[in-house]
C-alpha cells in the first residue's frame, strides 16, 4: 500500500485510512459500507472491483480490493485484513476501449453501432409507455463537391462542425450519431413531430450559417433533413429510420437546404 500510494508508513499507522485515501465524494458511503461490513452485517467477505483512493500527490488510483473479517477464539470480530491490486491502467485502458467501441473516430458522436443500440431500447419504450419520440435523419448537401474542391481535410472540417453543431444545439437527453458517411442521425425523446420541426429548423440554420475555413477563404455548407416521429405502425426502429430516409431523399429532391416531414415538405 505504501510503495503505490507513495506514503511511508509513519504517516499511514494509526490513521483512518478512509479518511486518508478515500476521494472526498466517496467517503461518506465508503464508510457507511465499511461500518456495516466490521459489525458483520454484510458476510464475512466484501469485494470492490472499483475503489478508488487518492495517493500522496492527489492522482487517483484503482483498486480491485478484496476485504475479509478475523476473528478472535472467541468467535468475535477482532479486525478486517484488506488486500488490493492497483488496476488504474486496466481500467484506463478498458474506457478506452469502450470509447473506441461507441464513438465515431473523427466527429466523437456515437458510432452507427452504439446509436442502433440505444435507439432499438428508445423505441422498446415508446411502444411500452406511448411517450413522444422523433427522429431526424440529415445529409450534407453536395458533400462529394466538397471533398472534391476543397479535399478530404476540409470535408473532415465540415463533419466535425456539424457534429458541434449538433452537440451545442440538441439537448444532453438527444442521441445523436453518425450513421454513415456524410450522414447523421438523431433521436428525439419526448418530442412530437411539431416540436422536432422546430429543432429541425434550428439545426437547419446553425448549419447554413457556420462557416468553414478554406484555402480561398470561407466555406459554407448546408443539409437536408427527414423527420419522422414514431407511431403505432412503426414496429422496430428500422421501420422509423427508413421513413426518416425517405423525408431526407425527398428534402434532396425538393432542392436542398429544407426539411420534409414523413413526406410533407418543409
Amino acid at each position: 500500500g505504501c510503495e503505490i500510494l507513495d506514503y511511508p508508513e509513519s504517516e499511514l499507522i494509526g490513521q483512518n485510512w478512509l479518511e486518508v485515501l478515500a476521494l472526498p465524494e466517496h467517503r461518506e458511503k465508503a464508510a457507511e459500507v465499511f461500518g456495516r461490513f466490521v459489525a458483520g452485517k454484510s458476510g464475512p467477505l466484501m469485494k470492490n472491483a472499483n475503489f478508488r483512493v487518492r495517493d500522496r500527490q492527489g492522482n487517483v488510483h484503482v483498486l480491485d480490493l478484496s476485504s475479509r473479517l478475523m476473528y478472535d477464539e472467541q468467535g468475535v470480530i477482532s479486525g478486517t485484513l484488506s488486500s488490493g491490486a492497483d488496476v488504474t491502467q486496466r481500467r484506463q485502458l478498458e474506457e478506452e476501449l469502450k470509447i473506441l467501441a461507441t464513438t465515431d473516430f473523427l466527429t466523437g458522436l456515437s458510432n452507427r453501432r452504439h446509436f442502433l443500440g440505444a435507439a432499438v431500447l428508445a423505441m422498446e419504450s415508446f411502444r411500452r409507455y406511448h411517450r413522444p419520440l422523433a427522429l431526424l435523419m440529415l445529409d450534407i448537401d453536395r458533400f462529394k463537391r466538397i471533398n472534391d474542391s476543397y479535399g478530404h481535410v476540409t470535408g473532415d472540417q465540415v463533419l466535425v462542425a456539424l457534429a458541434d453543431t449538433l452537440r451545442e444545439t440538441l439537448r444532453s437527453a438527444d442521441l445523436c450519431g453518425r450513421y454513415g458517411g456524410e450522414e447523421f442521425v438523431c433521436l428525439l425523446p419526448e418530442t412530437t413531430e411539431i416540436e422536432a420541426r422546430l429543432v429541425a429548423e434550428r439545426l437547419r440554420r446553425a448549419m447554413a450559417d457556420r462557416r468553414i475555413a478554406a484555402a480561398d477563404g470561407e466555406l459554407r455548407f448546408t443539409v437536408s433533413i427527414g423527420l419522422a416521429e414514431a407511431t403505432p405502425g412503426d414496429s422496430t426502429i428500422e421501420t422509423l429510420l427508413q421513413r426518416a430516409d425517405v423525408a431526407m431523399y425527398e428534402a434532396k429532391a425538393a432542392g436542398r437546404n429544407r426539411i420534409v416531414s414523413c413526406g410533407g415538405a418543409g
